[in-house]
């Protein structure tokens, strides 16, 4: 599951973050239609991630993995002939959109398999390891993708995702043992419509908020900073590798203060108010020195704030409901994922160069979340425990 979740990482790290870019200077969209079709895109992935938490309840994890990794790989070769080929943009999209199927249906039964394995008392510390490895692709990838786009082309940079989608299979099929089976009885689409947890959901929704903000990273940013602050890509892939390199060397013992000390509470409030604080701070930086600092500060809150989002889902779920709370926890996400794009594309092009007016409703919404996650966990604190 580690070198699976390394090598979706790495893939993504690769092409996810100029992606935006692509579309906007090689293909000629506006940041608003770009982030439109980044949004949809994950709208597809956010949805599809309930269907992947009914197949992995019912028919076990393995198999989940095995179909939808090997859908996947078809979907990223169809894609990158696409754009060799320069097919028409809104083709191009359409697949692209529909390609987020895939990747969402193998995202419930990834967590699934952690969880089942994991020691409950070391849930997020487990969690923390599996994004510590996956970040660890984040390390390579982006600078590797900045020097392929500014002396390339983006289809090589789409093409390493076949490469990666086959080694994931690959390693499905030939290592994964089943963890869960599956329970036909319990598990289909009238079982998740039971699903009745007003924990759950209104969690979910605070998750989503932060993720509007947390995602912009890897699109909005990459625009601002090239477009607005006069970076280069490469400069703009350092940032993102700075990024995963703080993760990859302070993940680890960051997620066992919080296991030890911490607790799963401070981590979720604390994460989402630094975020807030983090991108605020860009409406005022114009030096890539202070561009920097404030990637540090964001960094910080994705240590505190990413491993004990999946954990407490970890926690709130029985075994046979673990691939629907899972996949329920990615559709949340991956709505905030889908708005972040729309959202930042349309704060860049209405702000008029005013970084106040970009980064400034995305830092309040980020600590709006903080103070929710407060509120509910004085509210469920009882259950938790």
């Amino acid at each position: 599951m580690i070198i699976i979740r390394f090598l979706g990482f790495f893939s993504f790290a690769i092409f996810g973050p100029y992606f935006m870019l692509y579309l906007n200077q090689d293909r000629g969209l506006s940041p608003t239609i770009a982030g439109m079709i980044m949004a949809f895109s994950s709208v597809v992935g956010a949805v599809s991630q309930i269907l992947g938490g009914v197949f992995t309840d019912r028919f076990g994890r393995r198999r989940t993995l095995l179909l939808f990794y090997g859908l996947g790989t078809l979907f990223n070769i169809l894609l990158t002939l696409m754009v060799a080929s320069s097919t028409s943009i809104w083709l191009f999209a359409s697949v692209y959109i529909v390609s987020g199927l895939s990747w969402g249906m193998t995202q419930p039964a990834l967590t699934a398999v952690i969880t089942d394995l994991a020691p409950r008392k070391k849930l997020t510390e487990a969690f923390g390891l599996a994004q510590l490895v996956g970040n660890a692709g984040w390390i390579i990838g982006p600078l590797l993708g900045g020097y392929m786009f500014a002396h390339l082309s983006f289809t090589y940079l789409i093409g390493t995702s076949i490469i990666t989608g086959l080694l994931s299979l690959i390693l499905v099929l030939a290592t994964l043992r089943e963890s869960f089976a599956g329970n036909k009885d319990k598990a289909g689409l009238r079982g998740l419509f039971s699903v009745k947890d007003n924990a759950l959901f209104t969690y979910l929704l605070l998750n989503m908020l932060v993720f509007i903000v947390y995602v912009q990273i890897v699109n909005s940013y990459s625009v601002f900073t090239v477009n607005r602050l006069g970076f280069t890509t490469t400069q703009y892939g350092l940032l993102l590798t700075i990024n995963a390199i703080i993760l990859v060397v302070f993940q680890h013992p960051v997620t066992r203060l919080v296991d030890i000390r911490l607790g799963d509470k401070n981590a979720l409030i604390w994460g989402s108010l630094i975020f807030g604080a983090g991108y605020l701070s860009l409406s005022w930086i114009m030096s890539y020195g202070w561009s920097v600092v404030a990637i540090v500060v964001v960094t910080i809150a994705e240590l505190l704030f990413i491993p004990s989002m999946t954990s407490i889902v970890g926690k709130l779920a029985e075994p046979e409901q673990r691939g629907r709370y899972m996949g329920l926890l990615g559709t949340g996400t991956g709505f905030g994922i889908a708005i972040g794009p729309l959202l930042g594309g349309v704060l860049l092009d209405a702000s008029h160069g005013n970084s106040l007016f970009m980064w400034g409703p995305l830092a309040l919404i980020a600590c709006i979340a903080g103070l929710g996650f407060l509120r509910w966990f004085a509210t469920y604190k009882k259950r938790l425990q």
